[in-house]
């Protein structure tokens, strides 16, 4: 056997495409037992000097039921030693993978250069992720130590997408993931990932035909009518930790390994093609979403998939919808404000090793973004507010996350303005309203269990400090009757406007007469020591 290559059974494949350099795990999915059975047979003649172990469900005859040429040939590997049959028919499924082990002690598989092993797709159904972690794991080990070779033919009309689901997050566990599956009138040869030496092939797609009679699969030859987008992914060893924040923060204390830079033009620069880094983006207030989506997205195709981009949040501020635009753009992880430094490191190492298997788009998709460019004032006078509520519960509606509508009941002994001087608001699309009797609130995309963690946020004191009474709405029908309410002629002119600082203006003093209680700051209670 050449011991640095080995042939898989279809036809008119380049060398990339269609061989195995390494020693190691293989899968092959197919839809039929038919094309499993192709492969098999094929994978033999391809390989006639290759000693190779079959281990199948299917009896003998059914697995070598082919022409009597293709039979000939099989049974002089067959007679010439290279080929062990006794391994071929297990009886049992569930105790497929419970018994390879213990093949593997035959002294007969010391010799044993490949092992080809044929399975039904419900071999993998029911079992677990960290289970077959656990399988993949042990066989990739005792492959590579042995310097053999395995390929584990699935067969399935739905093995495809189980093994990629299975298997999505395994990859780094063995060495070659394909897939041959039906698509519309064509069927589809697709290699996902398949190891070469210190490289990795991905989305390689070739239409192919089975020959029924010959037992062969063939490649189309004209392969410039079917090659999608070829990536060569090198194994970087560029590990660098690279952290972009905006303003200098001298508090900030990273691990010293990890480098500062002070702009995303910067980062770019020093992320190399194919770049194996991390590179961190502190978000804040100010940062234009749409902007760094972008950029985000440039950067990821120019790293590509082993490329790690964490963001972190220097405030909570981040929407549903902001952060599911990140993801789509490229980055690995998003980690929230209110997460310790100390956690943040953790996240960061955890993420070490990862590969990005979303698929890369062309461009970013943010409309939903610009739909909240109009959200940014903070407070509405109330007619307004509820035509900007009612524009926001459509957005909502089409992401199928609920806002929430928050009624406070105004005490008039704390000054209005105090009030307003501990709203902080900083996300886009939340916003409130004034009457004269209650303070409304709206939380877009905020789900009634986060209503509590949101206010406190917001507020700078607890809401059960400043308001007599509170009640929230979920619900679009809710909502909509509360604004019904709100927008009685009485309530509609609202009696306050903020400036640009959000500093309160009564539009009319005679109007209102709050009872103004001048707070005095705490003082301990005296008190006199006798002896």
């Amino acid at each position: 056997m050449n011991k640095s290559s080995l042939t898989i059974g279809i036809n008119n494949l380049t060398p990339s495409y269609g061989s195995i350099e390494k020693n190691g795990l293989f899968i092959i999915t197919t839809p039929t037992f038919n094309f499993s059975k192709s492969i098999l047979v094929q994978t033999i003649l391809n390989n006639p000097t290759t000693k190779t172990a079959l281990i199948s469900f299917k009896e003998k005859n059914e697995l070598f039921s082919v022409s009597p040429e293709i039979n000939k040939k099989l049974l002089k590997i067959y007679q010439s030693d290279n080929l062990l049959l006794k391994f071929v028919l297990k009886n049992q499924h569930k105790d497929l993978f419970a018994n390879l082990l213990q093949d593997t002690s035959d002294k007969d598989f010391e010799s044993i250069d490949l092992i080809l092993i044929d399975t039904y797709q419900d071999n993998f159904t029911l079992m677990p992720i960290d289970q077959l972690a656990i399988t993949i794991s042990s066989w990739q080990n005792w492959l590579v130590l042995h310097k053999k070779k395995c390929i584990w033919v699935i067969h399935g009309d739905h093995a495809s997408q189980l093994i990629k689901n299975k298997t999505s997050t395994l990859n780094n566990l063995f060495n070659g993931l394909s897939s041959i599956e039906f698509n519309s009138m064509t069927i589809t040869y697709d290699l996902l990932f398949w190891h070469l030496s210190s490289s990795i092939q991905t989305s390689i797609s070739s239409n192919i035909t089975l020959d029924e009679i010959k037992h062969e699969i063939y490649a189309d030859d004209n392969r410039k009518s079917f090659e999608n987008h070829s990536i060569s992914l090198s194994i970087s060893q560029d590990n660098r930790v690279l952290v972009m924040k905006d303003e200098p923060d001298e508090k900030e204390i990273f691990p010293r390994e990890w480098e500062m830079v002070r702009s995303i033009e910067k980062l770019e620069e020093e992320i190399s093609y194919n770049s194996n880094a991390t590179a961190i983006i502190y978000l804040h207030p100010n940062t234009d979403i749409k902007l760094l989506a972008t950029k985000i997205l440039e950067i990821r195709k120019k790293g590509n998939r082993q490329l790690k981009i964490v963001l972190k949040e220097s405030e909570r501020y981040l929407r549903n919808n902001e952060e599911k635009l990140f993801i789509e753009a490229g980055a690995n992880l998003i980690i929230p404000n209110n997460v310790t430094f100390l956690k943040f490191v953790t996240m960061v190492h955890a993420v070490q090793g990862s590969y990005y298997l979303r698929d890369i788009p062309d461009s970013i998709k943010a409309d939903d973004i610009n739909d909240l460019n109009g959200f940014s004032q903070k407070f509405l006078p109330p007619t307004e507010f509820g035509k900007k509520v009612i524009s926001s519960l459509k957005i909502s509606q089409n992401k199928r996350i609920n806002s929430s509508l928050l009624k406070f009941v105004i005490n008039k002994a704390i000054p209005i303005e105090e009030i307003t001087s501990l709203i902080d608001i900083k996300r886009n699309g939340d916003f409130f309203t004034l009457t004269e009797e209650y303070l409304y609130m709206f939380l877009f995309q905020c789900e009634a269990s986060e209503i509590k963690n949101a206010l406190a946020h917001i507020f700078s004191l607890p809401v059960e400090d400043l308001f007599f009474a509170q009640e929230f709405f979920s619900y679009y029908d809710e909502i909509n009757s509360e604004l019904i309410f709100l927008s009685s002629p009485e309530r509609r002119k609202s009696l306050y406007e903020l400036d640009n600082n959000q500093q309160l203006q009564l539009e009319n003093n005679t109007v209102r007469d709050y009872k103004k209680i001048i707070r005095h700051s705490a003082q301990p209670t005296p008190f006199v020591l006798t002896i």
